[in-house]
């Protein structure tokens, strides 16, 4: 019954709190349910030893007649056998508290599947946030301030120029050919290739932020940009 009140009181804080809310932290969220999940299974497990240890007596009042009272006093409230040594009382006792305990499993059980529900729900729409997220992305333009649609273009470098990574994206294909260095990078919504670069400060698997800066063109030339994006 306390299990009952306890988790009632946290998830009405819970829904409360969210409510003003107006971004969801999935990872906060992420995080909170899989301490709940140990917490569950930290529980189990205590009463898990705590019915083994109760049965076990159990099995020796009702079957051997016998107890060792030292380890009985350990299990259950004195009070409850103090005032006899009916073996039929204290059997009573031993088993509703077995009962108690097997419906305390029960419903830490039954909750343990939801939040495990719960927690492939909240994967499945932080997975969408990202999307979103990265669909409404700005692609920045990689030589100068502003913004940059999708699509191919072609820009004259007349100076030694530092270029940003237009979008947020891991490091796909680094490719060299005749001193020009060549780019792609991708998130879930874009690729960017970028061509004749002279310096790169960039590795193959790297993660790049949007406006990073991942090399230079150190010599006037064409340097070429091709974006494509789903939406």
């Amino acid at each position: 019954m306390k299990i009952k009140k306890f988790y009632f009181i946290f998830f009405f804080i819970f829904f409360i709190s969210s409510g003003f809310c107006q971004t969801v932290n999935y990872n906060l969220l992420l995080s909170k349910k899989f301490k709940e999940l140990k917490y569950i299974q930290k529980v189990l497990k205590s009463l898990k030893l705590l019915e083994k240890d109760l049965l076990k007596l159990y099995i020796n009042i009702h079957i051997k007649n016998l107890f060792n009272e030292k380890e009985l006093l350990l299990n259950i409230n004195k009070s409850n056998f103090l005032e006899t040594e009916n073996f039929e009382i204290i059997e009573n006792i031993l088993l509703k508290k077995i009962i108690a305990i097997k419906q305390k499993e029960k419903f830490l059980k039954s909750r343990y599947k939801i939040v495990c529900k719960e927690i492939k729900n909240l994967k499945i729409l932080q997975a969408k946030s990202l999307k979103q997220k990265l669909q409404q992305e700005d692609i920045v333009y990689p030589i100068k301030n502003g913004k940059i649609k999708s699509g191919s273009y072609v820009l004259k470098i007349t100076k030694p120029t530092k270029i940003k990574c237009p979008i947020s994206g891991i490091v796909k294909v680094i490719g060299y050919k005749e001193n020009n260095i060549s780019i792609i990078i991708e998130n879930e919504n874009c690729t960017v290739y970028l061509k004749n670069l002279d310096d790169i400060k960039v590795n193959v698997g790297d993660y790049v932020n949007t406006n990073e800066i991942i090399g230079s063109i150190n010599k006037p030339k064409k340097f070429k940009i091709s974006i494509n994006c789903k939406n």
